[in-house]
């Protein structure tokens, strides 16, 4: 396979990315009971419900009759995880824009309500816009409902939130499996060098540093990428390394890691499938994490356990939003 230089890799990075984009707007989505929803929105999938008033809260005059609300965050799993959100009055102006206090609460599948509690104000990439956070405990698999409102007795919302099953991916909060991912003095000597492990053009030797299990072993927090520019196999392929990619610049501090997610041979310059039909096979850590469909992203600490994680279409915003909080952490 020939190894681009800079300006097809940025030509590469700028695609995925826009990439990215369109298919939030065209691809649906899984939902817990493995159907397929049209994502309303952008970039997550799941849908907003607005009302005039709501039964818990009267209306506040100082936002007006009535508020909506857009889920920011596109994955949602059983475990802890902060949920991002929008929120806007009736002229469509974004209340976290004015700082107005907002409230959520959560009401599991069965129907039973849980506690109020507030929402902060953040801004997970700097200069782009700001919304709503709340930290959420979502312990089954199902359809929640957040019911968002003015603080105050102001006007309520409610967002439908799909919490979606594993799939064998390991579960948030659980120890990171300690698989062995390749790295670049695993083929130093080899021809072709990261192009025998790598389908990204030109790709960052820094990516391929240290292995998984290695990292664990060092207590280092790091992102990981189960992706793949050559060989894709769904419409969303490459769009997870362009995320990292941007991100890299942005936070070279992170240690940040990729890993193809099929078994894949050199000839020459040409990076082929190894598979005896044609077939893609999935690596054997790509198996061990449940990441035979790319592309995959997951955040994990530095004590080794999982934060995030990401499948398919997700947006810039929740990614930046859970490394921050992840490096944030004591």
């Amino acid at each position: 396979m020939r190894t681009p230089g800079t300006p097809d890799l940025v030509r590469w990075v700028a695609g995925a990315a826009i990439a990215t984009v369109v298919l939030a707007g065209c691809v649906g989505a899984r939902t817990p009971a493995g159907g397929w929803q049209a994502p309303i929105g952008s970039p997550g999938h799941t849908r907003p419900v607005t009302s005039a008033t709501g039964t818990w809260a009267a209306a506040s005059p100082s936002v007006g009759p009535a508020i909506s609300a857009l889920s920011v965050t596109s994955n949602l799993w059983v475990g802890t995880s902060d949920l991002l959100f929008e929120a806007y009055d009736a002229s469509f102006a974004l209340l976290s824009d004015r700082s107005v206090p907002i409230t959520v609460r959560l009401e599991r599948p069965d129907g039973t309500l849980l506690g109020e509690q507030p929402a902060d104000v953040v801004q997970p990439t700097p200069g782009q816009r700001r919304m709503y956070r709340a930290r959420v405990l979502l312990d089954v698999i199902g359809m929640w409902r957040l019911h968002v409102a003015t603080a105050g007795g102001g006007p309520t919302t409610t967002l439908e939130l799909p919490v979606l099953p594993d799939d064998g991916s390991p579960p948030l909060g659980a120890p990171f499996p300690a698989v062995h991912t390749p790295t670049g003095a695993s083929v130093a000597n080899a021809p072709g060098g990261l192009a025998a492990i790598s389908t990204v053009p030109g790709a960052d030797p820094t990516f391929y540093e240290r292995s998984v299990d290695e990292l664990l072993a060092r207590g280092e927090a790091f992102v990981l990428t189960i992706d793949s520019v050559a060989f894709r196999t769904t419409m969303t392929c490459g769009a997870g390394l362009g995320h990292l990619i941007h991100l890299h610049h942005e936070l070279p501090a992170v240690r940040m890691v990729h890993a193809e997610p099929y078994r894949m041979r050199l000839e020459g310059e040409t990076l082929l499938l190894d598979t005896p039909d044609g077939t893609p096979q999935p690596t054997d850590w790509a198996r061990a994490l449940g990441a035979t469909e790319p592309p995959w992203i997951f955040v994990v600490g530095g004590d080794g356990r999982l934060w995030a994680k990401f499948h398919g279409i997700f947006g810039s915003d929740e990614l930046r939003s859970a490394i921050d909080t992840v490096l944030s952490r004591p």
